[in-house]
């Protein structure tokens, strides 16, 4: 279903791609085609309105941005934590998020840009919205609704337009997701402005409601954490590798 849609390869590196393991990235040329690039790579959203929400320009001034928790520690976390919600989403995609780029912090479009690429797969899981094509369209109309930047709404509009020529009968219930997520965006609490890093060892439904995320009410793109525990435990935990064991001393002549 909506293999014309799969092929727009909505998570991409300048919306906050999350490099699957083995896996290169795209730009916006090879996404988008003769949309104008320069316009669509560029952030898009209202940057000074951005930095007035609450806790936004205070991580911006301190220069906050961790590098990523390795997987193994995030998998160590109790289970009700968004440490280890997230942990199963990277395990389960093989996905892994990418140190941060060596940005000038007197760029301020630059520092959202990379804050909204490392936190790209937190989004699913806070929002609740799988990796399928729709769930990608679901987390990229909560940008809009955050952010009211240009390629997400880019990324929307394409999105939709897919499902009109290929899928019309689904439309009606998309349109639904895509409105819930919007409204659950618009009325949240900036994510930009959350430590995230800081909050992963924290029970996910608290930290939901801190963030002020209202609860979903369609179906469609759910995620589901118990399946993906699953799914998490038949790939096996990753450990490091065994010692290679010491030789055995030569016997005596």
């Amino acid at each position: 279903m909506f293999e014309a849609f799969t092929k727009l390869k909505l998570a991409s590196a300048f919306l906050g791609h999350h490099t699957a393991q083995g896996g290169g990235t795209l730009s916006a040329a090879d996404i988008f085609g003769d949309i104008d690039v320069v316009k669509l790579e560029s952030f898009g959203g209202d940057i000074d309105a951005i930095f007035d929400g609450p806790g936004v320009a205070q991580l911006y001034d301190n220069r906050y941005m961790p590098a990523p928790e390795g997987l193994d520690v995030l998998l160590d976390l109790p289970e009700e934590t968004l440490g280890y919600q997230l942990g199963l989403y990277l395990k389960r995609h093989r996905l892994t998020i990418a140190p941060p780029a060596d940005i000038d912090f007197r760029d301020r479009v630059a520092y959202i840009r990379e804050r909204v690429r490392m936190n790209h797969p937190l989004i699913h899981v806070l929002t609740e919205y799988d990796a399928s094509p729709l769930g990608e369209l679901a987390v990229q109309s909560f940008f809009v609704g955050q952010l009211g930047n240009l390629a997400s709404g880019t990324m929307l509009a394409a999105g939709l337009l897919q499902i009109i020529q290929k899928d019309p009968e689904q439309l009606g219930d998309v349109l639904l997701l895509v409105t819930e997520a919007f409204e659950r965006g618009r009325t949240a609490r900036p994510f930009l402005g959350m430590p995230w890093e800081e909050l992963f060892p924290a029970p996910a439904a608290q930290i939901r409601e801190l963030f002020g995320l209202a609860p979903r009410t369609s179906t469609l793109a759910h995620l589901d954490l118990d399946q993906l525990r699953v799914e998490v435990a038949s790939m096996g935990r990753v450990s490091a590798p065994e010692p290679e064991p010491e030789p055995e001393p030569e016997p005596a002549p």
